[in-house]
């Protein structure tokens, strides 16, 4: 038995490394994909809408195997490490198609031609989270101080690719595209190159601590275990369900304010110029607010986190909903406030879904943590599939003539934005704070016996093949 390799300090580096470049695939996904098909390629905003309908419905699909796939995956290259090499040129492949246009295609189907790139980026960029979080448990093992150094580099490294995306995207796009040019693709290209180098990198820096599992069935405490009997298990864990509700709840009013932030801009402040500015100050902050708040999130504890994030949410937007209309140096002083809110919780990454994978292991006996991790992304996707319909119910609730592009009550709209997610938030709180029970101290022991009990099983396979040979 080979004794488990202790992490080296540049590892934290190469996660950050790898999250900064992850801005490269989803800036233009998340942020251009809409505009490009009905502004570059002719989509009625109709289809557009239905495409992407019918590709984040697929998406979802994906990402209810994906986990269970990476469970049971081993190869020469390890479990997670082929993710890292095959991953990232699917998805490059994928952006490649969505922002493409076919000579002599129609626009009905280039539109889904695009959707499809949609679905194969998304789908594949299912199988990368869920890699980058199971890394940690072969790099940190049981140890709780590797782990936050892992999620905390991994925060900090996202507001960096993110502010220089939003800073150089869209004036490399405009420009390009007022010279006759499909900047869209051009600059997925470039940025498909940004995104394969980093994780080049973590492919070839994780090497000793993601390896081949021989004789899996007699060494692992996941080899038996089918994806029926891991949704089974999954879904009687409570601390597992208190977490997914409460993100689900989160996220589902967060993504639909969240596409209300142009008419905001159009309709009270007058101005949708003002939005770039915020977002790029929003951005900024956002890279402080990731070096300072790790060392308060560790302080206070996981759970603790949660709460006290969730809760200053809720008190941010209630301010929000009251004073930002017609204010925009309000509104990106609230929104800075945010922002440092919820990088206490951010800095954890998925720590709390491990713990909650932890504890069912400890409970079962199966292994199934990569699982349990991989379902936290189920929760993103969700929540794009229901923002939609919530967003165009509020905005008919705002008074949005989609015919004469007026709103009669863009106050309403200020006030709904504020208060939806300070009321999912608060429920987020309460549930964090009642229904979630796993102390850091329980965690730190459930991670310590399932590493013991791993290290006893694949010792006993390996004097049992001794005796044999």
């Amino acid at each position: 038995m080979t004794e488990r390799k202790e992490m080296s300090k540049s590892i934290p580096w190469v996660f950050m490394f790898n999250s900064a470049s992850q801005a490269f695939v989803t800036t233009l996904l998340g942020s251009y994909l809409a505009i490009f098909m009905t502004n570059f390629l002719g989509v009625s905003l109709a289809m557009m809408g239905s495409i992407m309908m019918v590709s984040r419905i697929a998406t979802w699909a994906i990402s209810l195997v994906a986990g269970a796939l990476v469970q049971k995956t081993n190869t020469k290259w390890g479990q997670f490490r082929p993710y890292a090499l095959v991953a990232p040129i699917t998805v490059a492949i994928g952006n490649a198609l969505a922002f493409c246009n076919i000579p002599g295609l129609s626009v009905t189907a280039q539109g889904w031609v695009s959707g499809f790139g949609y679905v194969l980026s998304a789908g594949t960029y299912i199988f990368i989270m869920i890699m980058r979080n199971g890394f940690m448990t072969v790099i940190a093992g049981a140890n709780m101080e590797h782990r936050m150094a892992l999620t905390s580099k991994s925060a900090q490294g996202a507001p960096i690719g993110s502010i220089f995306t939003a800073l150089i995207t869209p004036v490399i796009i405009n420009y390009l595209v007022d010279r006759g040019m499909n900047g869209y693709f051009i600059v997925t290209m470039v940025y498909n190159v940004l995104w394969i180098i980093p994780s080049l990198i973590l492919f070839f820096a994780t090497k000793e601590y993601d390896t081949y599992r021989p004789n899996l069935a007699q060494t692992d405490l996941s080899s038996n275990v089918n994806i029926v009997q891991m949704y089974a298990d999954t879904l009687k864990n409570g601390q597992f369900l208190a977490l997914f509700i409460a993100g689900l709840i989160t996220s589902c009013g967060s993504m639909a304010v969240m596409g209300l932030n142009a008419y905001y801009y159009i309709y009270s402040l007058n101005d949708l110029n003002l939005m770039g500015i915020a977002t790029s100050i929003s951005m900024a902050v956002g890279l402080v607010a990731a070096s300072i708040m790790p060392q308060i999130a560790k302080r206070i504890g996981k759970k603790n986190s949660a709460i006290v994030s969730s809760f200053i949410a809720c008190g941010v937007n209630i301010l929000v909903a009251l004073f930002t209309h017609g204010n925009f140096i309000i509104k990106v002083a609230l929104t800075s406030a945010a922002s440092f809110g919820s990088y206490i919780l951010m800095s954890w990454g998925a720590n709390l879904y491990l713990d909650a994978a932890e504890y069912q292991l400890n409970k079962t006996g199966k292994d199934t943590r990569q699982f349990v991790m991989s379902l936290q992304s189920m929760i993103s996707q969700i929540g794009q599939i229901v923002a939609a319909p919530i967003m165009a119910m509020l905005l008919g609730a705002s008074g949005f003539d989609e015919a004469t592009r007026t709103m009669e009550n863009p106050l309403l709209m200020v006030r709904i934005i504020g208060f939806l997610p300070a009321a999912t938030s608060l429920i987020a709180a309460v549930i964090y704070a009642f229904f979630y029970k796993i102390t850091d101290a329980q965690a730190a022991e459930y991670a310590m016996l399932n590493q013991k009990a791993a290290e006893e099983k694949r010792a006993a396979a390996a004097a049992a093949a001794a005796t044999q040979g």
